[in-house]
């Protein structure tokens, strides 16, 4: 049976008219998206198997973008003035490793800048006049939807409309992302995206994203992603003066865990999933971002770096914060540790659900794993294997 996806132009074209309709926007400045979204759609053809609501859903998503994108352009043109990001702190690390805790423990400070779930979802709303409280409704209803169309969704990586969440929801607008590799099985887009995921423009459209969204007055800019991990060297070319948080766990427990995570995703959108495939695709992905990160890191200043094992984050969560306060030499709040007391209490472990998973369910073992990370020496093992967690 034909795919929708056969005539890729095509539907890159119909596209982009419906969110110039949508959007009410004819200028899409640098058009740097045409590449990856083209080789996205024929990879989407190629080896997704999607059936039809998976079809409708991505389209839609796919739209969603584009309209952010001249919305984006729209903004930039009529506020061509961008505040400078001064300092900015980025979470970095292979995904599941206690990233995500650490950031809401960083966005109780109230001199923290994140970026929120309903900033990511329209960075630019359809209408100037529409409020932040109209935003985080819709949000809202889009989380709802989620959840719902998505079983399990919320143990794995629960977000609330007015919340931090990943850089991912911005940094896709440019269709140059790893979220796309957890959404589908699509092996020449990752080959693709393994080449040019680094490359200096994109992040400088995130820094545009970020600048356009602003600071609303505070101190600093707290992001993060897995992305930036695999992406140092653009990273720290557009953000010179960056902070970086670099978090590490047990692979033993990271690889079935984001395996898991792009299992119940790509299970939405199609019938064909293959949980050892997904686990051989994560080990090798994942470990080509380690290896690569790891050596523009042995290039770079190593005062930019702090290191954070998801075992010590879990048990002493407030106490890591105060580290990582202390080395950058960032002042800390004197109400900080009661924000953070408060977030906890109200966001125990396993609130939404416990996340199961297994390595034989992939098709891993704790052999092969240790066996694709050999390039991690015996001394660097305690920094970017955290052994304990």
């Amino acid at each position: 049976m034909a795919s929708i996806f056969d005539n890729v132009d095509s539907i890159i074209s119909d596209l982009c008219r419906k969110s110039e309709q949508t959007s009410q926007c004819l200028n899409w400045g640098e058009r740097n998206f045409t590449e990856p979204l083209g080789v996205y759609l024929s990879s989407i053809a190629e080896s997704a198997a999607l059936h039809e609501r998976g079809q409708a859903i991505l389209l839609k998503n796919v739209e969603r973008l584009l309209t952010n994108r001249l919305l984006l352009q729209r903004s930039v043109e009529t506020s061509p003035l961008l505040e400078k990001i001064e300092s900015p702190v980025f979470i970095v690390g292979m995904p599941r490793t206690g990233s995500t805790l650490l950031h809401n423990l960083l966005a109780c400070d109230s001199e923290t800048r994140t970026l929120k779930y309903y900033e990511g979802l329209r960075p630019v709303p359809l209408d100037a006049e529409t409020s932040k409280e109209a935003r985080v409704k819709a949000a809202a209803r889009q989380i709802k939807i989620l959840n719902r169309t998505v079983p399990g969704f919320a143990a794995i990586h629960a977000v609330t409309a007015d919340g931090p969440e990943e850089c991912q929801t911005v940094l896709e607008n440019s269709f140059v992302d790893s979220i796309f590799e957890v959404r589908a099985n699509i092996p020449t887009y990752s080959r693709w995206l393994e080449k040019n995921e680094n490359t200096v423009c994109y992040y400088e459209e995130f820094r545009e994203i970020l600048q356009i969204l602003g600071t609303n007055g505070k101190d600093r800019w707290v992001c993060k992603s897995p992305r930036h991990m695999m992406c140092l060297e653009s990273l720290v070319h557009v953000f010179p003066d960056a902070k970086i948080i670099w978090t590490h766990r047990n692979p033993l427990h990271v690889l079935p865990s984001i395996s898991s995570f792009s299992e119940v995703i790509q299970r939405v959108g199609s019938d064909q999933v293959d949980p050892v495939a997904l686990g051989q695709f994560w080990l090798n992905r994942l470990a080509k971002g380690i290896e690569k990160a790891k050596k523009f890191r042995a290039t770079d200043d190593p005062a930019r770096y702090i290191d954070v094992q998801y075992s010590e984050l879990v048990a002493d969560p407030k106490k890591t914060v105060k580290e990582i306060y202390a080395q950058f030499k960032i002042s800390y709040p004197v109400d900080l540790t009661r924000a953070m007391t408060k977030w906890l209490a109200e966001n125990p472990k396993n609130k939404h659900g416990k996340h199961a998973y297994t390595l034989e369910h992939y098709g891993l073992s704790a052999e092969q794993i240790h066996e694709r990370l050999a390039f991690i020496s015996d001394d660097e093992r305690s920094i970017y294997l955290d052994d304990r967690g």
